[in-house]
């Protein structure tokens, strides 16, 4: 888990950083680390995010629930041509 960082701090004489990029380098290697430290503990977090949404966009009032109709009207057509009949019963 702390192998990004080493890496980071081993690599700073090497490539000679300056202090701004060996900063961002060690910022990156601890997202990088904090990541994989939650990945290790639950590696199905999607499973939980997708039930979390499910709860929430069907809990009364939320403002993804839709609150108009759930079907979509059929497409009308008003694009008739002059040689096109018109549908039977019209």
């Amino acid at each position: 888990m702390g192998i990004p960082i080493v890496c980071v701090v081993a690599a700073r004489p090497i490539f000679a950083l300056d202090a701004a990029t060996y900063r961002t380098a060690l910022l990156v290697a601890a997202g990088w680390a904090v990541l994989y430290l939650l990945l290790a503990l639950d590696p199905a977090p999607r499973d939980k995010i997708d039930t979390a949404r499910s709860l929430l966009t069907s809990a009364p009032g939320s403002p993804s629930t839709p609150s108009g109709p759930t079907e979509r009207a059929a497409p009308r057509d008003d694009h008739r041509t002059p040689n096109r009949p018109p549908p039977e019963g019209a």
